[in-house]
């Protein structure tokens, strides 16, 4: 087992060598990446496919929290409601990494999250412009 100290002299002269010689890193992953683009984008779609696929389970199995809805995942979306919105969930590629903004969301369906939002956000000025508020 290597110690802390020991790993973090090891990253600590990684990123010296980086800065040093920040050019020819670069030079050498664009290299990489053209020797490997296919490999590449192959790791990619294969990643993408998987978290999507744990995404599409997880809205299926909780369902909208309003309406109930469970029908199909494109239909669900995941709702911000607690803490501050760091990135979008579509965003990740990795579902570990993803899971702490996941447990700041709720699952909702379209339309119930259409609905929640232009009744809890002034959507634009688009509620005095359709005069919602005089009733």
């Amino acid at each position: 087992m290597i110690s802390k100290e020991k790993k973090d002299r090891y990253n600590s002269n990684r990123r010296k060598r980086y800065k040093e010689n920040k050019e020819l890193f670069k030079l050498k992953n664009a290299q990489w990446y053209k020797n490997n683009k296919t490999t590449h984008s192959a790791i990619n779609a294969k990643n993408k496919k998987e978290f999507q696929e744990k995404a599409n389970l997880y809205k299926l199995k909780n369902g909208c929290i309003d309406c109930g809805y469970k029908k199909h995942a494109v239909a669900l979306h995941f709702d911000h409601i607690h803490g501050e919105k760091v990135r979008n969930i579509c965003d990740f590629r990795n579902w570990d990494l993803a899971l702490a903004e996941v447990s700041k969301c709720v699952v909702r369906c379209s339309n119930c999250h259409a609905i929640k939002t232009f009744e809890n956000k002034e959507f634009r000025g688009w509620r005095k412009k359709l005069n919602l508020d005089n009733g």
